[in-house]
């Protein structure tokens, strides 16, 4: 240990420092525990934060407004000028696969047959 160091100022004969010394030994470790009292608050306080805005990020995305674009527009796709909303789940299936890839079409009707599914979820 250094000899200029003052935390332990030890005197000669081995005993702990007394009077000024003491004093001098309180204070500077008063210093230093305030430093690290510091540093652990201000460690304390930017964890806190970052774990705020991992949860608001983590909440928006379960949570939060989703945009759609249509690459089509749905009105583009009545037939005759009827409205989608009030075509048979048969012609809304045509057109569907019209629309929509190959894949997609499997997915859908690996999920629930076409033929199992009402007007309304067809729509």
């Amino acid at each position: 240990m250094r000899a200029d160091w003052p935390m332990i100022a030890l005197a000669e004969e081995g005993s702990l420092p007394e009077g000024e010394a003491l004093k001098r030994n309180i204070a500077l470790r008063h210093r230093i525990n305030r430093v690290w009292q510091i540093l652990f608050q201000t460690s304390t306080v930017i964890g806190i934060i970052a774990l705020t805005a991992l949860l608001f990020n983590i909440v928006n995305q379960s949570f939060g407004f989703a945009a759609v674009q249509n690459k089509v527009d749905p009105g583009g796709l009545a037939v005759a000028g009827v409205p989608l909303e009030e075509l048979p789940k048969e012609q809304l299936a045509r057109i569907l696969e019209g629309n929509v890839s190959r894949g997609l079409m499997r997915r859908l009707a690996n999920d629930q047959p076409f033929a199992e599914r009402s007007q309304e979820n067809v729509y």
